[in-house]
């Protein structure tokens, strides 16, 4: 009966809503793929395939700031190295009585393989709020001004639960407010920060805890490093994931005297080389004491094998509180780093705990983005700050693709001086739909075409050619957009006219910074505004039945089609062949040679007229070898043009 008052009172103190636990939310702002619940975890413990529980470096996934054709990965491959199964916040907790003193913490997760968030002992948490997204990027459909990162995830939680408690769980009745940050610049690419405000609940019942005493905060972590191109965890195959082949150690100092705080993991044997990678935990900062000063906190570093950890609330309220640091082993270990005490924490009253999820290619990678990420801690997130990406699109040609942008990026400010410092632009292309593992960072696979920027150079610190902007000025207006660049130059197309139509491309286009005291010169990331666009010829008008040199007959390339074509992907489902002379609105029907209408496609594109063809019938089937038949009805005449193609498997 006790849990049922608690329960109810804090229902009509906070919310008539029984809010969703959410676990699809993850970044992809910068190279570390992350979930991120509204419920105290972040990782999904290998359960939703397709989408990253820890991921990095992110080369393969889709993003959700760039344009609608990107293609980042494909539902049939896994890419990428795997880090982390789960990770918690962990409240500790001493609560006075007039006869008692009880020990109690709250977890948001333990080493458990199977869970019920909310139900299952151990997960504690239960969401006050959805997932809310802000962004500082214009481009971004989540911009806002109060955003403080490239990509904020915001959530609320306490810890009691909408139906009956965990076994063996007592309320601490607090209220935490989560915010993550991610950016995407280059020496920030490669960590996730989070921010913990834990509030005590105001008691509303004579069963509620008041003041807590002895306060401890930790985050457990349950890593575990793999490929999944050779490891795919999310099988039953016989190469499917060796958790026990990893390694951990933790840094209690950077070499200069300064407090670390940080626990980390890496793949021993590097699964033949292909997971070479490390991710681990640093503890940022606390408030309102200072974690960097020895005489107020302990930081304790435990370590366990699996499900062999804590079992109960006094032996986890030993290990957060023990400050013993576990010495670096040889063995897949889940982790607990803890810091604390604060003597008390009354009711209304907030205290603060801020951590880094950060991953390394190497351990001196790792030790390098440690810093920034307390950098970024220490300079309360006002950081020097290439300008974003432009807002561009790309026009598909023949053999050649036509970008536009905008010149919004030259009005950025540095949040860390306050001054312009836009310096110019550069032109990138990948050739290819999906990107390998070697593309960290992602910038280093793209050729860089072209760079244009200011010739005014009495900016502070010149770092472009000034060629100046008058060769790409243009004044054009797309679908109701207005851009004032272009690229190609007008009346050089021609010059870059030697793509391959029907293959893929990627397309971005960057800004950079003059640089200042404290970094070089910087670029903006291609995640922010790669496209991917298929060149192709321009469409035509089906006048007549008759074709002419103006007018040719719709075709088909390659005719004939043999399967593992260059364009093609490694499943029967990326083979492609292209329709090509097609008007810009139009149908394409496509029969067997028996007469049946096996397909039909839909062309809209008033630059494009070319369409591209899965080999994959209406009714979900893979063509067999064999001649077929196509029509192309032009939308517009009502004209229909005829034409047939071999497909050889």
């Amino acid at each position: 009966m006790k849990y049922v008052i608690i329960i109810s009172s804090l229902i009509l103190l906070f919310t008539p809503t029984l809010w969703a636990y959410d676990d699809n939310n993850f970044t992809d702002a910068n190279e570390v793929g992350l979930t991120i619940t509204n419920y105290g975890t972040i990782g999904h413990g290998f359960s939703i395939p397709g989408q990253p529980s820890c991921i990095f470096p992110l080369y393969a996934w889709r993003s959700p700031y760039a344009g609608e054709n990107t293609i980042w990965h494909t539902e049939d491959e896994w890419w990428g190295v795997e880090h982390l199964y789960k990770g918690a916040l962990w409240i500790a907790a001493t609560v006075i009585s007039d006869t008692t003193i009880d020990t109690l913490v709250t977890t948001g997760g333990i080493d458990q393989s199977g869970f019920t968030p909310g139900e299952t002992e151990g997960y504690e948490f239960t969401p006050l709020s959805d997932m809310r997204i802000k962004s500082t990027l214009p481009t971004s459909p989540y911009y806002d001004p109060s955003a403080i990162s490239e990509q904020d995830f915001i959530c609320d939680y306490y810890d009691f639960v909408n139906t009956s408690p965990p076994d063996n769980h007592i309320l601490l009745a607090i209220k935490v407010h989560q915010e993550s940050y991610v950016w995407s610049y280059s020496y920030t690419s490669s960590f996730v920060i989070i921010s913990y405000d834990i509030t005590k609940i105001r008691p509303t019942t004579p069963d509620m805890p008041d003041t807590l005493h002895n306060i401890y905060l930790g985050f457990w972590l349950d890593t575990t490093v793999g490929n999944l191109a050779i490891n795919n965890n999310y099988t039953s195959q016989p190469n499917r994931w060796d958790y026990y082949d990893d390694a951990n150690g933790y840094a209690g100092n950077d070499g200069y005297g300064n407090r670390t705080a940080l626990c980390y993991e890496w793949d021993e044997d590097t699964d033949g080389g292909y997971a070479t990678s490390y991710v681990g935990v640093r503890l940022l900062g606390t408030a309102p004491i200072d974690i960097r000063d020895s005489t107020q906190t302990d930081i304790s570093y435990n370590r366990w094998i699996f499900q062999t950890g804590p079992q109960d609330d006094i032996e986890r309220y030993e290990a957060m509180s023990n400050g013993e640091i576990s010495s670096n082993v040889a063995a897949n270990y889940l982790s607990l780093l803890s810091v604390g005490p604060w003597e008390t924490l009354a009711p209304d009253s907030t205290i603060n705990l801020t951590i880094a999820i950060i991953c390394g290619t190497d351990l001196n990678n790792l030790y390098e983005s440690s810093k920034w990420a307390r950098y970024s801690y220490d300079k309360d997130y006002i950081l020097p700050a290439p300008p974003p990406s432009p807002p561009m699109t790309a026009i598909s040609n023949d053999r050649m693709i036509k970008l536009y942008w905008t010149k919004e990026a030259e009005e950025h400010r540095d949040p860390s001086t306050g001054k312009k410092d836009f310096e110019g632009y550069g032109i990138f292309r990948y050739e290819g739909e999906n990107l390998g593992s070697e593309c960290y960072p992602l910038r280093e696979c793209y050729e860089l075409l072209a760079m244009y920027d200011i010739a005014d150079d009495s900016l502070d610190y010149d770092s472009g050619y000034n060629t100046g902007m008058e060769s790409i000025a243009c004044d054009t207006i797309i679908n109701g957009i207005h851009y004032d660049y272009s690229w190609p130059p007008a009346g050089k197309e021609n010059e870059y006219r030697y793509l391959k139509n029907g293959f893929p491309y990627h397309y971005a286009i960057l800004s950079y910074d003059s640089g200042d005291t404290a970094l070089a010169s910087s670029w903006s990331t291609i995640r922010q505004n790669d496209i991917l666009i298929y060149p192709g010829a321009y469409p035509i008008s089906y006048d007549d039945e008759e074709t002419s040199i103006n007018s040719p007959a719709p075709g088909v390339y390659p005719n004939p089609y043999r399967t593992s074509g260059l364009w093609d992907g490694a499943s029967e489902r990326e083979s492609k062949i292209y329709f090509t002379n097609l008007p810009a609105k139009s149908n394409i029907y496509i029969y067997s040679l028996s007469g049946d209408l096996i397909a039909t496609l839909e062309h809209d594109d008033p630059y494009n007229g070319e369409e591209s063809w899965n080999l994959i019938t209406d009714e979900d089937q893979a063509v067999a070898t064999g001649l077929y038949l196509f029509a192309v009805e032009d939308l517009e005449t009502g004209i229909v043009r005829t034409n047939k193609f071999l497909i050889i498997k």
